[in-house]
């Protein structure tokens, strides 16, 4: 068990870099783009009209990635309203479990019925199908009860 989370850990931690990675060198050449049509004549028909979509979309990512790893780091949804004498008791933890848990519930099921319902929707500039973007929603809710459910065994073992 312990294997399967470090290996989906180091999966997101690895996607999480790459994508900041891409970004980047995506916004490094549309810079340069930019700056070459501006300043060099026979370089005006070269565009990346396609970088700020592709850099909204890997920000979108990365938020999300970076969810559901937070999870697993218990650095999710602290409640810092609450009085400090409440934030140490038994009831603060079955409460932040149990929002959290509803939280990725949520994420899991209408972000299924969001990406479901993009099907058909396309992109502008890079012509692929919203739902391959959108579904990071419902891969982050799974990510974050698979987490959420890792954090309750450790903690059950501790208590034995």
């Amino acid at each position: 068990m312990k294997r399967v989370e470090e290996f989906v850990s180091g999966v997101l931690k690895a996607a999480i870099v790459a994508l900041f990675t891409g970004i980047v060198v995506i916004l490094t050449a549309a810079v340069v783009s930019r700056l070459a049509q501006t300043y060099l004549p026979l370089s005006r028909n070269v565009q990346l009209f396609w970088a700020e979509e592709v850099i909204k979309y890997a920000l979108f990512w990365i938020c999300y990635l970076g969810s559901a790893l937070l999870v697993r780091e218990k650095g999710h949804i602290a409640v810092g309203l609450l009085p400090g004498r409440i934030t140490g008791s038994a009831w603060y933890g079955v409460m932040s479990f149990c929002l959290s848990l509803a939280l990725a519930a949520v994420l899991l099921y209408y972000g299924t019925l969001v990406t479901l319902s993009m099907r058909v929707q396309m992109t502008p500039s890079l012509q692929i199908p919203k739902a391959f973007i959108m579904a990071m929603v419902p891969v982050t809710g799974l990510l974050m009860i698979y987490y959420l459910i890792l954090n309750l065994v450790d903690a059950l073992r501790e208590k034995a």
